[in-house]
Formats: C-alpha cells, sequence, structure tokens
C-alpha cells in the first residue's frame, strides 16, 4: 500500500511538472525575451503641431520701441488678413491679432536678434513680457459674437517665439498659452516689416537748415530735472519755425553767458537733450521747422552779451543752426 501511494505521488508531481513548463515556455521551448520597456517611465513627450501660414495669411510689422534698460524693445504684430481694419480700426472679420512684446540684445536695421525669447517678468534680453506685465496679448475677432466685433484682449500668460531668417523670408514660429486657457501654436512665412516706434520715430527727413529771424522769450521754470538746477527755457519763434530749448543752469543763476553742449547728464551749464516723443508731443530741447520736428541731442549752443549761437545735431543725423543777435 505504502509503494502504490508512493508511485502516485511520483506520477502527480511529474504532471505538475510538466504542466507549469508548458505555460511558461513558448513552443519549441525557449522562454520570451524580456520586455525592453518593463520599468521605463510611461510619460509621454508633447510635441507642438504648428499651423503653417504665410504672408498670403497675416500681415506682420516689427516695430522698434529703442533701447529700454539692457535691452531693446521690440513689438511684433501679427495680423490675420482675415481681420478686417479701416484706418487702423477693426471693422469686422475673423481672426487673430497677436502682439508679441520682446527685448533683444541687439537693435540693429530696427530688427531684434534671431533668436528664442520666452515669457518672463523682466526686460532683459530673450524676454517676452506677458501675463498682463506688458504688451504682449492676442485680439480675438469674430463679426459673428457681438463681444468680439472689435476684438478682445486676451494677455499671454506662458510660451515663446522663434525668429529666424531664410534669404529674405522670415520665420517665427509662436507657441503660447492664453489666459482663458486657449493656445495658439503658429509658423509663419514670409515678409516682416520693420517700423521705427521710439521717441525720435517723428523727427523729419534728415537736412540741414537753420531757424530764421529768431526772437527768444526766457523764463525759469525751476527745478525740473534736479534739484541743484534751474531749468532756463528759451521760446524760440523763427520767420520758418519755432523751438524750445532748456538750459541748466546752476540752482539761483540769472546770467545765462556761457558755452553749454547738448547732454541727458543733467549738470550744470548744459542744453538739455531731447529724450524724444512723450505721449505724442515733442520734449525740449527740440525745433520745429514748418510741420517737420526736430529733436536735439548733440552739439553746442553759446550765449554772448551780444545774442546766441547753435549747432545742434539731431537723433536722426540732422543740423539745425541758429543766429541770433540781441539781449537773452
Amino acid at each position: 500500500m505504502k509503494k502504490t501511494l508512493s508511485l502516485f505521488a511520483v506520477a502527480l508531481a511529474a504532471i505538475i511538472f510538466s504542466l507549469s513548463s508548458m505555460t511558461s515556455c513558448k513552443p519549441g521551448g525557449e522562454n520570451p525575451p524580456d520586455d525592453p520597456d518593463k520599468g521605463k517611465d510611461s510619460t509621454t513627450t508633447t510635441t507642438t503641431v504648428y499651423e503653417e501660414v504665410t504672408d498670403e495669411e497675416y500681415a506682420v510689422t516689427c516695430k522698434a520701441y529703442g533701447q529700454s534698460g539692457g535691452a531693446y524693445r521690440f513689438v511684433i504684430e501679427m495680423q490675420d488678413l482675415d481681420v478686417l481694419s479701416l484706418f487702423g480700426m477693426i471693422v469686422g472679420g475673423q481672426g487673430d491679432i497677436l502682439t508679441l512684446d520682446i527685448y533683444s540684445k541687439t537693435g540693429d536695421n530696427m530688427l531684434p536678434e534671431m533668436a528664442e525669447y520666452k515669457i518672463g517678468g523682466s526686460s532683459a534680453p530673450y524676454m517676452m513680457k506677458g501675463n498682463g506685465t506688458s504688451g504682449s496679448m492676442v485680439k480675438v475677432v469674430d463679426e459673428n459674437d457681438p463681444d468680439k466685433i472689435q476684438g478682445i484682449d486676451v494677455n499671454v500668460t506662458s510660451g515663446s517665439v522663434t525668429l529666424a531668417k531664410e534669404g529674405s523670408d522670415y520665420n517665427i514660429k509662436v507657441s503660447i498659452t492664453l489666459a482663458d486657457g486657449t493656445t495658439r501654436a503658429l509658423s509663419y512665412t514670409g515678409a516682416m516689416t520693420a517700423e521705427d516706434a521710439g521717441p525720435y520715430s517723428g523727427e523729419g527727413e534728415q537736412t540741414t537748415a537753420e531757424l530764421e529771424g529768431v526772437s527768444i522769450e526766457k523764463s525759469n521754470l525751476g527745478q525740473q530735472v534736479n534739484e541743484n538746477t534751474d531749468v532756463i527755457q528759451l521760446g524760440l519763434y523763427g520767420s520758418n519755425g519755432e523751438g524750445t530749448i532748456w538750459l541748466l543752469v546752476p540752482k539761483g543763476e540769472t546770467n545765462l553767458v556761457h558755452h553749454y553742449e547738448f547732454s541727458s547728464s543733467g549738470e550744470a551749464w548744459t542744453a538739455y537733450a531731447s529724450p524724444g516723443a512723450v505721449n505724442g508731443a515733442p520734449s525740449p530741447s527740440y525745433v520745429v521747422l514748418i510741420i517737420q520736428q526736430y529733436f536735439l541731442t548733440g552739439g553746442t549752443l553759446d550765449i554772448t552779451a551780444d545774442g546766441m549761437t547753435m549747432n545742434a545735431t539731431t537723433a536722426k543725423g540732422s543740423t539745425i543752426t541758429i543766429n541770433y543777435t540781441g539781449s537773452i
């Protein structure tokens, strides 16, 4: 009896071994290879899918605002040509107007460096301002929506823009997220118009000219620039134009006889160099000839007991002179 049970146990063990071998092996007795992805991170990389557009679908302008701190400010405007506008006013259509406020390390020829610009809160090179900190936004226009007929502005909260140039064409890749949670991904190839939008952009054509037949009105404006100097304003009225010049003299000084150089230093005995237009109006020192304005930024001015002579240079390279005889 014990022998029979032992034989039965041996047979049962053999059957179990045979079944386990069949389930763990491929036909032919080969074990399956190890899964090469076993144990690896299953996270996938998201690839941005760009809408390919050209200058047949979008008009692109790059506005140069000049140097701002340690960088040059540019605003790139990309307008869907399906948006209808008249004299700068949106009147209908459907589409987007992208406004991208970027800061470049260089500003040659009124164009930014071809590089990537990422959303951030500073005006440092290679940054794009957004999230309400400056002008980066998308104006969404839809003539079928009463709230969007003239467009609504939605701030850019994250993303980047990458600029490149291929021959005569520019390539602009925009990948941004807006405050309403929507995204924009455009790859533009085509023309980009450079436009001077800086404080000196309103200066007239380059010239060499004299402000003639001048009479001068003088007034003391006090400490307009700093607490150590008085600003003496000279109102200029000529036969072919007019202008305003600020002279910085020591506080309380009444004798203006001196040699002045145009400067932005704020020091006494200097003529104040114009910072350009502020809120659309020219800031001293400037001259308007007929209808063209010129911002005085360099050169010299001399006042003597007999009169005044000026040989000034302007922001865009013009030369303006004055030869006045009389007391000041």
